[in-house]
């Protein structure tokens, strides 16, 4: 009797493979976790930044137009640690130095996303290409500082400094295949594997290793 939960809790995929998954017509909305992998890149002039790998967290949400194909659109965010190297230009004769910055970079994307889900069963492969844009901030200070003074009504006088950070808006493509299972009329389990290119403007294009596991319910 000991080995009946093993057999059950083997046979679900099977049973979930078997069952109709009845999308057509249905959203889903839920929450993503992904894990991206490090990456060094090549820039002008010798440049270079090598990128730590990060957990990126997000929301998404998506229509089934019907049992197979769905469009989704998401929102992602990560703050990897990055070591970025400039070689400066001295005066003639003096050679080249090379300046090292150790910082953290505030990523937020946006995407919007085609899905093709291979059966229409509720455990089932699926295949996705996506498309959007990334905003990276550098927290590189661009600039002098602006310095500002108010009177709170707390703390009475107050003066701090704002400034701007280097940032730049980036295209990107995305693809990838996965699994979906349908857990029940209102819960869904996806789990992932892809790549998402960057298209740079001064360095070599970024190709990024992204697993992904999503939880959404439908409705």
């Amino acid at each position: 009797m000991r080995t009946l939960p093993l057999v059950l809790l083997l046979s679900l995929p099977g049973i979930a493979a078997a069952q109709s998954a009845d999308r057509t017509g249905t959203w889903e909305a839920g929450f993503k976790v992904m894990d991206t992998s490090h990456e060094f890149l090549e820039g002008e002039n010798g440049s270079s930044l090598d990128v730590e790998g990060e957990l990126a967290w997000g929301f998404f949400g998506g229509y089934h137009l019907n049992e197979h194909f769905e469009l989704t659109g998401e929102i992602t965010w990560s703050d990897p640690d990055y070591l970025a190297e400039f070689p400066l230009d001295l005066l003639p004769g003096g050679g080249n130095t090379v300046v090292q910055v150790d910082a953290e970079l505030d990523v937020l994307s946006t995407d919007f996303k085609a899905v093709f889900n291979l059966l229409d069963r509720s455990f089932t492969p699926y295949a996705e290409v996506g498309y959007g844009w990334t905003v990276v901030d550098s927290n590189i200070q661009d600039g002098p500082a602006d310095t500002g003074c108010w009177w709170d009504p707390w703390w009475g006088y107050m003066c701090a400094s704002f400034y701007d950070t280097y940032e730049s808006t980036i295209t990107s493509l995305s693809y990838a295949i996965g699994l979906r299972w349908d857990l029940s009329d209102s819960s869904v389990l996806k789990a992932a594997y892809g790549i998402r290119e960057f298209d740079l403007d001064r360095a070599e294009d970024l190709k990024q290793d992204v697993f992904t596991v999503d939880f959404a319910w439908k409705f």
